[in-house]
């Protein structure tokens, strides 16, 4: 009995242990995150994009045909004028066939001319009834066959010959030559870019604008500088955007006119292009991965409470800048945010407060 007791009475502080352990492991414990109080930010109300500043009108002019380059009279940076020649192409194959359709219209029209004065004669033998009807109508059938010929042979004269002035390129308007890429001796395909000119009184940027921001930049206020001229800025606008996005950079291009004085900006510059927003709404800056999605709506983590709980809010996002989002509406000054880790909360989650390592105004 005595040893059965003291068993006993070694066995109970263990279970009255053992019991204490599992109340503890059933406590939650609050998990730490990151937080910021968000507040809104003018400094992001601006974005810069970079492009080099090309001509509205560019043209890369190319033979019609191919052949081997006899002459080209242009260099880069040569000023030409409209129709004035740019290279030239061996003629002789083509000149070869000139003549040949020449000689084949020449024949035609012989043919035609005989044609013809058969039919006037058959015309007469036909009213002094030397022949009959159906004689005349193939007579006439021949005739009108020969002038087909004729005018056949003729088209073909006037195609030959509009392709032996294909062996002369021209510029369609004035400019400055910016880029060669043929010279003499050398076989070119039809179609192939000899040529380029470029005209430099009507300038504009091209720069590269992030899938996220298209909208934003449609939306602000431009101006442009040069990098040769950092403190003279000019009043742009957009001319085009891009219909798609670029399959490898994922972005869309967009052309921004305006206007310099002449000599001001070249044509190969870099500029600058700095897109302004009204700062009439707030906008908040917050980091990316403060937002996450829940049934396809964009929301954050509100903190709020003691003991601090988090639940989820709505937000709409205007852009997407780096490793940051700018958000337009759902949140309002001192609102307190986790600001990193949303897709790890869940609604009514107990946290801990941790400093955020970003700023919401940077």
């Amino acid at each position: 009995m005595r040893n059965s007791t003291g068993r006993c009475l070694i066995w109970l502080p263990i279970l009255l242990v053992a019991g204490c352990g599992g109340n503890e492991a059933s406590i939650e414990v609050p998990r730490g995150v990151e937080t910021m109080v968000v507040a809104p930010g003018s400094a992001d109300t601006s974005a810069i994009y970079s492009g080099p500043v090309v001509s509205r009108y560019s043209g890369s002019y190319g033979f019609r045909l191919s052949g081997m380059i006899t002459a080209r009279s242009v260099e880069i940076g040569q000023r030409v004028s409209q129709g004035q020649i740019l290279a030239r192409l061996d003629p002789r194959d083509v000149e070869v066939n000139v003549r040949s359709a020449q000689a084949q219209s020449a024949a035609a029209a012989t043919r035609a001319n005989a044609q013809i004065a058969d039919l006037a004669r058959a015309r007469a033998l036909l009213a002094e009834g030397f022949i009959s009807p159906a004689e005349f109508d193939q007579t006439r059938a021949a005739t009108a066959g020969a002038q087909a010929q004729l005018r056949s042979t003729q088209e073909t004269q006037t195609s030959v010959q509009q392709q032996l002035s294909y062996t002369v390129l021209r510029a369609e308007r004035a400019g400055v030559v910016t880029a060669v890429s043929g010279d003499v001796g050398e076989v070119v395909a039809a179609g192939q870019p000899i040529v380029t000119v470029e005209e430099p009184g009507s300038i504009e940027v091209s720069v590269a604008i992030p899938e996220g921001e298209v909208e934003r930049f449609r939306s602000s206020s431009l101006s442009v500088r040069s990098w040769a001229s950092p403190g003279v800025t000019y009043p742009g606008y957009i001319r085009t955007i891009a219909a798609a996005a670029s399959p490898q950079t994922r972005t869309f291009e967009a052309r921004i006119a305006f206007t310099a004085p002449s000599g001001a900006v070249a044509i190969g510059n870099t500029a600058e292009v700095l897109a302004e927003q009204s700062a009439s709404a707030p906008r908040y800056r917050v980091p990316l991965a403060a937002v996450t999605r829940d049934q396809g709506v964009s929301v954050v983590w509100i903190v709020s409470g003691t003991p601090a709980i988090v639940r989820p809010r709505r937000v709409e996002i205007s852009s997407v800048q780096d490793n940051f989002v700018l958000i337009t509406t759902g949140l309002r000054p001192g609102d307190r945010i986790a600001s990193a880790g949303a897709h790890l909360l869940k609604a009514g989650q107990k946290v801990r407060i941790l400093p955020s390592t970003a700023k919401a105004d940077q």
